[in-house]
């Protein structure tokens, strides 16, 4: 099991640690709610975990298929409401290089959504993945 520590920094920022390896890294609230927008917020960070998992997600499929993966890229646009205040919509688009392959198609989809991330969130049904070339 893996451990992260939180320190609150005070005025919006926080210092958060991985248990395991030491690293480290600030946040900070956006500036809509209160925050200076100078780091990554609570919610970037959901977005950014959506992101990664995926993005190691398909990676060994894209890699046994010989893709090369510096032109693969995973973008997520999330979208915060304010009544309540909550993530509303995560919007993750998928690039990939290559020549379009249905069967590579079906295979990042599945893998994609096996993301335990991505089935962890309370508003997967916001969850919207696509792929784009």
């Amino acid at each position: 099991m893996a451990s992260v520590e939180v320190r609150p920094l005070g005025d919006g920022q926080t210092r958060v640690t991985h248990g395991r390896s030491g690293s480290s890294f600030e946040t900070d609230s956006s500036p809509e709610w209160g925050g200076g927008g100078r780091s990554f917020s609570a919610t970037d960070l959901v977005a950014a975990g959506l992101g990664a998992c995926i993005g190691s997600s398909i990676a060994t499929p894209l890699e046994r298929r010989g893709v090369d993966l510096s032109g693969v890229r995973v973008s997520v646009d999330k979208t915060v409401g304010t009544d309540p205040k909550r993530i509303e919509h995560l919007a993750v688009t998928i690039e990939v290089p290559v020549a379009e392959d249905p069967s590579l198609e079906r295979v990042l989809h599945k893998v994609s959504g096996l993301c335990p991330v991505g089935r962890s969130l309370d508003c997967t049904e916001s969850v919207q993945v696509v792929f784009s070339g």
